[in-house]
């Protein structure tokens, strides 16, 4: 394998185990950025301005020290699928995992209920 299809395999393994709540992200110290922090090294999301109202998300690998070790980036995409824009798809869900929108959606919709 080369070091691209290690990477893309890294990534969807990431993405299954976010959806299955197995992979705890939290907000990153810059703004739209989400991290996953493991003893040895981190994963880190982050949504960056482009030109002509373009943005670019990036997936990076960041050692223990937190040095960037590795980077892959896509044009953001506002419907993002797991197969066609996969960095895209998993900034969304842990976007959604560290903000804890489905617990926020959740307690408005019972809130609501309950009027």
């Amino acid at each position: 394998m080369n070091n691209n299809s290690d990477i893309s395999l890294l990534l969807f393994k990431i993405i299954d185990k976010t959806l299955d709540g197995r992979v705890e992200w939290v907000k990153g110290v810059y703004f739209n950025s989400f991290v996953y922090n493991m003893s040895e090294a981190s994963i880190s999301l982050t949504l960056s301005p482009g030109e002509n109202n373009d943005s670019y998300v990036f997936f990076n690998i960041l050692d223990g020290t937190g040095l960037v070790i590795e980077s892959i980036g896509e044009s953001f995409s506002w419907s993002p699928t797991r197969d066609s824009t996969p960095i895209s798809y998993l900034y969304y869900i842990a976007k959604r995992k560290a903000l804890k929108v489905d617990e926020a959606v959740h307690n408005i919709t019972r809130y609501i209920d309950s009027l």
